[in-house]
């Protein structure tokens, strides 16, 4: 408690004013005619004694009359900011460890992926191109129909009775006595993709030939087919038959072969042969299956140009060998 008979808290003020009034009583008669020395000294002793701050030490040892209630107001919002500043503290550690965690777990399932990438690419840097390609063929005979043949060509294979042979495969038979290669190119849809084959046997050439069309465009044509063929169906294997032996020398000799000769089907059968190798599919020597000093052996054929049961017999071990050793 305060003391009774201490000064009011605006005494101070009080003498202050009095004070002055003395001063003020003293300096009335002040001018620059009495301006000296003892003047100038007494000027700086009233107005240090009006400049120097007074404390109060009764006052201040009141301190029930102090308002401190701003004190407790800066300590209460000080707390709540600190409290915010830890909070937000805890949720941006929460944040950068999750996103940490992210970065790591990203960081090691890239690593992973990297590794097997280098492991793979050092496997398929390590085979051959020949091994690349059976690689990729592998996969994908996996979705194509086992033991699909396709038969396409000319005459000689319209005339292949397959069902005689009792054959246990599945086959499709595509010949047509009258087929020119621009026609097959124009229509490898119908004629070969949709057959989705595993293996196609090709038997044409002959009718551009006679025809009168140069074996170079022959051989060109082909080569664009069997290109597109690849292209499309890349797990298939393609065996290309030379183009058979004829005798003009068998007395039913069919006159509308007479322009053509034995000669010029060995000269288109060695650029055939030539073709397949640069492509890598294969040559079927069926020529040599068939002839006899060049020329179509008479046991397999009545007309000089067409086989006979003797010689598609003998045609037919040759097509079965290839498919046992598919099997």
């Amino acid at each position: 408690m305060a003391k009774k008979n201490s000064k009011p808290y605006n005494s101070l003020k009080k003498d202050r004013t009095i004070n002055n009034k003395k001063n003020n009583s003293t300096n009335k008669n002040y001018n620059t005619k009495n301006f000296n020395t003892k003047s100038i000294k007494k000027i700086d002793k009233d107005l240090e004694s009006t400049t120097r701050i007074r404390v109060d030490s009764l006052r201040l040892n009141d301190s029930e009359t102090l308002d401190t209630s701003f004190l407790e107001g800066r300590v209460k919002n000080n707390k709540k900011k600190k409290e915010r500043i830890l909070t937000l503290k805890k949720d941006y550690s929460k944040l950068f460890k999750f996103f940490k965690n992210i970065f790591y777990l990203g960081g090691s399932f890239t690593l992973l992926i990297l590794a097997f990438l280098i492991v793979r690419n050092k496997f398929l840097f390590d085979m051959s191109p020949k091994e690349k390609v059976d690689k990729v063929i592998e996969k994908k005979v996996e979705n194509i129909i086992d033991d699909n043949y396709l038969f396409i060509g000319e005459g000689h294979t319209q005339n292949f009775d397959f069902d005689s042979f009792q054959l246990d495969y599945h086959y499709i038979n595509m010949g047509d006595e009258d087929l020119l290669l621009e026609d097959l190119l124009s229509d490898l849809k119908k004629k070969v993709y949709d057959f989705n084959p595993s293996i196609i046997f090709v038997q044409v050439g002959m009718n551009d030939i006679i025809d009168g069309r140069s074996i170079d465009q022959v051989v060109q044509d082909l080569k664009s087919i069997l290109l597109k063929i690849k292209e499309n169906r890349p797990y298939a294997k393609i065996y290309v038959e030379s183009i058979y032996p004829i005798n003009k020398e068998v007395e039913d000799f069919d006159d509308d072969y007479k322009d053509i000769n034995n000669y010029s089907i060995v000269t288109y059968n060695k650029q055939l042969e030539d073709l397949c190798e640069s492509l890598d599919v294969y040559y079927l020597d069926v020529f040599s299956e068939l002839s006899i000093n060049n020329q179509l052996n008479k046991e397999y054929t009545d007309d000089g140009i067409n086989l006979n049961d003797n010689g598609y017999k003998r045609l037919y071990k040759l097509i079965r060998k290839i498919v046992d050793e598919e099997k």
